[in-house]
């Protein structure tokens, strides 16, 4: 290997000068005493090396010394009266040690209000703002400020917004300095940016910390512009950005902070035009009773659709591409010339790259795609959430105009995508009327017939593509080659259930007959391999009747030819899946398997068990360890050539009774056990554990597999346990203790990236196989050492009633800890995981998702985790546990008594106790008797919290929750009861509408949250919303419902109600009002419902009775529950509030003449201190003018400069006023001023303030 590069020279030479850190042992405190007394620092000032070393002197022995001796009252008075007169030297770098000797003397709230009686806080503010000062002294007095904001931090006294304001102002300016001055530069290092200004990270971490420990000061000091300038400036890097993000995520979660800081124009601007007011609250009407919001999305597609214009054409593609992003689509950055090309890419967009499959990477790892329909997905939620705002913003009829007017041209393509994602997810996550809306959507294609169709054509081919994506084998992948699902290793090849080509090719005896002699000769002549024909022939051969054939002619000249020429081709000793220019490689790899494994049975003749045996000699010997080096299977070749798959032709081989002989003969089983050791490159472990057959108990290998989880390599184990993960080999309960036994085990494994892999697949494994549970409960204390996964692997110990019952008293220790202490950090661990995954996601340049690491999923859902209230509230045993721990009535009482949500709020208890109440009600069954264990107000008390709470981050943890209840079937009924819709139990909508389940009277809900305070929420009352079209439609959906296949039935809508069923309900228990609905612009006819029934009857096989209610074709979505309107949980975010009071803006105006004027302000006044007879004299017009062209500084720099440098040749005296100088520290404290503006009125100011002795 290469030796790492070294240093450059330069940064050798410049290390080489830097001077060694300078210490001195410190004296003792009498002696220091006696050396301030002694020493008289002004007669030193003549010699001045002298006078640096004894001020650098005293700094050294005050660093790390005792607090209690540097805040003596003594100590400190006889050292700042020795030094506080340097602060007026001239020389920058004097100021500077005196500086840092004053921080050093800062350890108690006495000597900060000291400082500030002398006005410490100019001084330290102007050494930050000139930049004509030495660095150091900057460095100083930046450091200087931190310290006098912890100070005042401790101190009670009323706050002095004058001093702490303008640090802020300072900081900001500072930071907006050292960013790039031109927007869309290159991305910017924080190296890059130290070089300019080596300030700005101090001054930027300040803000940051002031940010989080003081949010109200901040925002009504320097605002939120500095937030946005930093988000929206692409040069600044993604870590900067990510800390910026986090403050404005917490301030949004406060609703004083939302209110006070503003920040729905915060989002406007970062979001705009996507983010709106509408989104998020019903805006006030004006006198004309129009609403006043901003212009939307949709309504800018409305617009550009109609109108020829290339610039609204631009925007048009703009707001397509926004949408896309807000919903997470990977073809939000692609652009599509043609449909053609946006269908290809949409046929494999899911699909992972080539390089990101290879051996060397995530090798059939990547190909996984996991089933999100078996829990509720935290990602998934909000994505659902994110569709739900779109549709009911109206943005789906928005995509239908548009593709009707420009269906060809790029945004009318992408349009169609983004159509059918949504008609897709809409009918599986949204309520059902909002369903039904979808499903109408063909009624806006009248004006144009034609275009309509092309439209239904187009979302009938994306519906196709994505309802046959698993079973499409366009594209041959490596699990399908190397993965041996077969299961049943003593079945013949065409009895075996994971044939790909069988269910497709179902032939007769004389359709066999045609096809071998059509295609048997040509398949292989004369050397020449044509691989077409050889597929037709293998696809013959796999059926019933060509199994039956085979064995008729397998003595045949042509059979013998034909097995053996295409054996002889795959002999790895000959390379052919080496040569780079072979076409169609894994499709001729994949004929090899299939062949091999119609090989295998025939063994019984000589000839054909000779065929197999040489191929497996051939391998044994190239893959023997002293000819890796330079043979066929040397590691060179795997990782570059195709030399891999022979692998995948030994594993079929090996799924095979009569393949694995052979190979147990040839030693081949022993040559791989002998690769299972730690200095295996992991590229062989990962080929030899993925091809083998693990179905027959005691084999070897199984060995292999159990070696290679103990003995490999930390990567290799890693990869190991993953593939075990996510193969669907191990799917059948055959391999259950197998498979448990060894995962298990691995939680003692050294690495501990191996130990979380373990953890999230015993997650997902040990609900399907409840017999590892024994297993699981052996390990007993020795779970704790795994700490918070230890917790929650042995929770599902109590899934089982039988190992609950027997071990009753661990249980109910077990559910004391999880009620005491874990319960809440069952929160933490949610949240970390969420916050992990949205860090580690990145977009790559193609619009696929990447992820930065090996250890991130390419699929970004998050399964709630395991809860002990959830198992145990399964059988009834636990439930008597918890009845017993009276864990239901403790939760409730936690949210009853939560009061008035502020910043300071610590919503980590309500957090637990919404998820913890949700997990008991997602999973108890549905039985009337349940109410003695859940009162029947604790859904609606649950359902406020996700609907009204106004501490944003309880309000989504709150929607989670209702996704976990919605999961169950009890939980779905009490959710309809309200409201609320779960989308995969649509049915209890239905019985509870008509009366046929009995709910258990609630009370009214009073809770002390929402009732008053500032937190109450207004407007509960909310308008009816009118028809969007009231006109009947004309036009014919049959072949559009038989064609587009937009996966929705056609449901029960015999009436359309004037208010929701749950509305009476809700007032009743003192729940928001229901609006009444809207009315359906489209009902289905008769004849279309028998055209979707027929539709029905193709795709289902059978006739199913029309019962008109819509309901989703498919349930491959995660659990979701939705309110049956959006603005449910999307109402009240954002509030109005008054704008924020300005100190200068009640000093500053016009007087009668119209004449600027400016009143000083005698109490902040360093000069005056309070009185007003003190002020220096000065001309009042003189005065107004210089305010008037300081105060026009911040937008007009460059001529009020001029002006001032006018008005200070003519008059110098004017800027020696102290009085003066007061009212413009007032304005730096409250205007954005640029740093050079800053610095320039300091430089302009110098004279008029000095420290007074």
């Amino acid at each position: 290997m290469y030796a790492q590069p070294g240093p450059s020279r330069l940064k050798s030479r410049r290390r080489g000068r830097r001077p060694p850190p300078v210490t001195e042992p410190h004296i003792s405190y009498s002696e220091l005493i006696d050396y301030l007394s002694s020493t008289d620092f002004s007669e030193l000032e003549a010699n001045v090396e002298s006078f640096f070393v004894n001020l650098n002197r005293v700094a050294l022995q005050l660093k790390d010394r005792n607090e209690a001796q540097v805040g003596n009252e003594e100590f400190f008075n006889l050292a700042f009266h020795k030094f506080l007169y340097l602060l007026n030297n001239k020389q920058s770098c004097v100021r500077t040690v005196v500086l840092r000797i004053f921080r050093l003397l800062l350890v108690k709230e006495r000597v900060l209000q000291q400082y500030l009686h002398y006005r410490l806080d100019i001084v330290v503010l102007r050494a930050l703002d000139m930049h004509l000062n030495g660095e150091a002294e900057r460095i100083q007095a930046l450091k200087m400020m931190v310290r006098m904001f912890e100070i005042y931090r401790k101190t009670n006294e009323p706050d002095r917004l004058h001093f702490r304001k303008s640090f802020l102002q300072s900081a900001v300016a500072v930071v907006r300095a050292a960013l790039p001055k031109k927007s869309g530069e290159q991305k910017t290092t924080d190296e890059e940016l130290k070089k300019g200004n080596r300030l700005w990270l101090g001054a930027f971490a300040f803000l940051l910390e002031t940010s989080i420990l003081e949010p109200k000061l901040v925002i009504s000091s320097i605002g939120t512009e500095w937030l946005v300038r930093i988000l929206m400036e692409p040069a600044i890097t993604q870590r900067i950005v990510g800390q910026v993000c986090r403050i404005l995520i917490a301030w949004l979660d406060c609703p004083v902070l939302r209110a006070e800081g503003r920040l729905n124009f915060v989002l406007e601007k970062l979001f705009s035009p996507l983010i709106e007011i509408g989104f998020f609250y019903q805006p006030a009407p004006d006198e004309d009773g129009k609403s006043s919001m901003s212009p939307r999305v949709v309504d800018t597609l409305e617009i550009c659709s109609f109108v020829a214009n290339p610039h609204l054409a631009k925007i048009r593609d703009m707001a397509i591409d926004i949408c896309c992003q807000f919903v997470d689509l990977p073809y939000a950055e692609k652009k599509f010339a043609t449909w053609n090309e946006a269908l290809e890419y949409y046929a494999t967009m899911h699909y992972p790259d080539r390089f990101k499959c290879g051996i060397t990477q995530e090798f059939v790892l990547a190909e996984h795609t996991p089933v999100f329909n078996d829990h509720v997905d935290l990602l998934g939620s909000f994505r659902a959430a994110a569709v739900y705002v779109l549709v009911n913003a109206g943005l789906s009829q928005s995509l239908v105009r548009l593709i009707l007017s420009v269906p060809d041209e790029p945004s009318g393509v992408k349009a169609t995508l983004l159509l059918s994602d949504l008609l897709r997810t809409g009918a599986s996550v949204l309520p059902r009327d909002w369903r039904i809306r979808l499903m109408s959507l063909a009624s806006a294609a009248t004006e144009d017939e034609e275009k309509a169709m092309i439209l239904v054509y187009r979302l009938s081919q994306l519906n196709e593509l994505i309802l046959t994506r698993p079973t499409r084998t366009t594209i041959i992948s490596n699990t399908e080659l190397f993965v041996q699902n077969v299961n049943e290793p003593e079945k013949l090849p065409h009895e075996k259930t994971h044939s790909k080509k069988k269910s497709g090719h179902v032939l007769d005896e004389r359709a066999v007959y045609s096809v071998l002699e059509e295609h048997l000769p040509d398949a292989v002549s004369h050397g020449v391999i044509n691989w077409t024909k050889v597929d037709h022939v293998l696809q013959a051969f796999e059926s019933d009747e060509g199994w039956r054939a085979l064995k008729n002619c397998k003595h045949n000249d042509r059979c013998h030819t034909f097995f053996g020429e295409i054996v002889a081709f795959f002999l790895p000793h000959k390379g052919h899946l080496l040569m780079k220019g072979m076409e169609h490689e894994k499709f001729v790899v994949e004929c090899g398997c299939r062949l091999f494994r119609l090989l295998a049975p025939l063994c019984d003749e000589l000839h054909y068990r000779e065929l197999l045996e040489h191929f497996v000699k051939d391998f044994a010997d190239q893959i023997r360890k002293e000819n890796l080096g330079s043979g066929v299977l040397a590691l060179k070749n795997i990782m570059n050539t195709g030399a891999m798959h022979y692998f995948a032709l030994i594993g079929a081989i090996s799924s095979t009774k009569r393949g694995c002989e052979i190979m147990d003969h040839m030693m081949v089983f022993q040559i791989f056990l002998d690769f299972m050791n730690s200095t295996t490159p992991s590229e062989y472990v990962k080929l030899i554990v993925s091809c083998l057959d693990y179905s027959t108990p005691d084999s070897l290998a199984r060995l292999i597999l159990s070696t290679a989880l103990t003995a490999t390599s930390d990567t290799s184990r890693k990869w190991v346990i993953r593939f075990i993960g996510v193969s669907p080999a191990f799917k059948n309960r055959i391999y259950s203790d197998f498979i448990s036994r060894n995962l298990i085990q691995r939680l003692g494994d050294s690495s501990p990236k191996v130990v979380r892999h373990v953890v999230k697949i015993l997650h997902s494994w040990l609900p399907q196989n409840p017999g590892a549970y024994g297993m699981l409960n052996l390990l007993g204390p020795s779970l704790k050492t795994h700490g918070d996964a230890g917790v929650l692997l042995k929770t599902h110990i109590y899934s089982s009633e039988e190992m609950t019952f027997k071990n009753m008293n661990a249980a109910e220790e077990f559910l004391r800890f999880w009620d005491t202490r874990f319960n809440d950090r069952y929160v933490e661990v949610v949240e970390d995981e969420v916050r992990s995954t949205l860090t580690s996601v990145r977009r790559t340049m193609h619009g696929t998702f990447g992820r930065p690491s090996n250890e991130r999923d390419g699929n970004w859902s998050i399964p709630v985790p395991i809860h002990l209230f959830g198992v145990l509230a399964r059988h009834k045993t636990g439930l008597s546990l918890l009845k017993k721990a009276r864990i239901v009535e403790e939760l409730l009482t936690r949210l009853r008594e939560v009061t008035w949500m502020t910043y300071e709020t610590d919503g980590l208890p309500i957090k637990a106790a919404l998820l913890g109440l949700a997990h008991i009600i997602g999973n108890v069954s549905k039985d009337p008797r349940i109410s003695e264990i859940v009162p029947p107000e604790t859904v609606p008390i649950i359902a406020r919290f996700a609907e009204e709470c106004q501490l944003l981050s309880v309000r989504g943890t709150a929607l989670w929750a209702m996704n976990i209840i919605g999961a169950g079937e009890f939980g779905a009924l009490q959710l309809a009861k309200i409201g609320w819709e779960s989308n995969r139990h649509q049915d209890a909508l239905e019985e509870v509408q008509q009366g046929l389940y009995e709910f258990v009277p609630s009370p009214r809900i009073h809770l002390p949250c929402f009732e008053s305070g500032p937190n109450r929420p207004h407007g509960l009352e909310t308008v009816r919303e009118e028809s969007e079209s009231d006109e009947p439609t004309s036009v014919d959906l049959e072949e559009s419902l038989l064609n587009a296949a937009t996966m929705m039935r056609l449901v029960n809508v015999d009436q359309d109600p004037e208010a929701h069923f749950s509305s009476a309900y809700r007032s009743q228990i003192g729940m928001k009002k229901l609006s009444t609905t809207r009315k359906l612009s489209y009902l289905p006819t008769d004849r279309q419902v028998v055209a979707t029934d027929v539709y029905r009857e193709i795709v289902e096989g059978t006739k199913s009775l029309v019962s008109r209610q819509a309901t989703a074709m498919h349930s491959m979505w995660s659990y979701v529950s939705f309110p049956c309107e959006v603005y449910l949980m999307t109402e009240d975010v954002f509030r109005k509030a008054p704008l924020p009071k300005k100190l200068s803006t009640s000093s500053m105006g016009r007087n009668e003449n119209r004449n600027f004027h400016f009143d000083h302000n005698y109490k902040i006044c360093f000069h005056c201190k309070g009185s007003r007879n003190a002020r220096d004299p000065l001309d009042e017009n003189v005065r107004n003018d210089t305010l008037q062209n300081i105060n026009l500084m911040e937008i007009l720099s460059k001529s009020q400069e001029k002006k001032l440098f006018q008005t200070y040749r003519s008059n110098r005296n004017v800027f020696k006023n102290r009085c003066l100088y007061a009212d413009v520290l007032e304005l730096l404290s409250e205007r954005k001023y640029r740093l050079g503006t800053r610095s320039l009125l300091h430089q302009l100011f110098w004279k008029a303030f000095q420290v007074e002795l």
